[in-house]
């Protein structure tokens, strides 16, 4: 709730769309309003996106294996699988929309060892973030196909349409940048 909040005033803040008034309007709002960013403002915490990855991460790596697990005929896990790879592209989009350049990782973050050696690699932009994100969707849509090549026509059908979303929805916001 917290970060959609936050998006949209960001969003709002950032397309001259939202004025902000010096008078009531909390300071860290101001400063945004302004283009003025300092690390201790509270509306330029990347920590709940991350936090949103590392849980998409999470579930990704344990689910990874039971994807071929039926009920009812169907594989369930699939359309969840494909849905929060969405989720975690949103999040990386997000932050390269804000943040500029950032970190990308697809391994969850368990340690604080681990979170360190993430924070040391290559940031990417958003071209290249872009890239990377269309490829695991890609990817996802790959792999779950394989997996469904006896199963039923609607999971081909959503896991079709939702790389073709996300890929058209990562396309476009790259080009704004």
């Amino acid at each position: 709730h917290a970060v959609v909040d936050r998006q949209v005033l960001l969003g709002e803040l950032r397309g001259d769309l939202m004025v902000v008034n010096e008078k009531s309007a909390v300071t860290d709002l101001q400063k945004i309003s302004r283009f003025e960013f300092d690390s201790d403002n509270k509306y330029l915490d990347v920590k709940d996106y991350y936090t949103i990855i590392n849980n998409c991460n999470i579930y990704l790596k344990r689910v990874e294996k039971n994807l071929n697990a039926e009920r009812d005929g169907k594989k369930p896990l699939l359309k969840e699988f494909v849905g929060v790879k969405s989720i975690r592209a949103w999040a990386y989009m997000q932050l390269a929309m804000n943040y500029g350049r950032i970190p990308y990782f697809t391994e969850p973050i368990l340690t604080h060892s681990l979170a360190e050696e993430v924070s040391k690699r290559e940031y990417l932009g958003m071209e290249e973030l872009a890239q990377k994100l269309i490829e695991d969707m890609e990817k996802a849509r790959k792999d779950a196909e394989k997996k469904l090549a006896e199963a039923h026509e609607d999971y081909l059908e959503f896991l079709k349409e939702n790389e073709r979303a996300t890929s058209a929805s990562i396309s476009n916001i790259t080009k704004q940048f």
